[in-house]
């Protein structure tokens, strides 16, 4: 929603096995959308959106 009101372009990627956000200028948002689960002894895909957890910030210039 923010991006949508800086007026910030972006795409939604398939980015090391999960969703990510890349905006027009090459940054890349990466969020996790799994944790590990003791009860299934694997990991298991978060429900929610907002239950996300924020990994990172990446930025690749055009020359990559």
């Amino acid at each position: 929603m923010k991006l949508n009101q800086l007026h910030i372009g972006y795409d939604i990627i398939d980015y090391h096995d999960r969703k990510a956000i890349k905006t027009s200028s090459n940054v890349i948002i990466d969020f996790n959308d799994e944790f590990w689960s003791d009860k299934h002894n694997d990991f298991v895909k978060i429900d929610s959106i907002e239950n996300y957890e924020f990994v990172g910030i990446r930025y690749f210039s055009n020359d990559e």
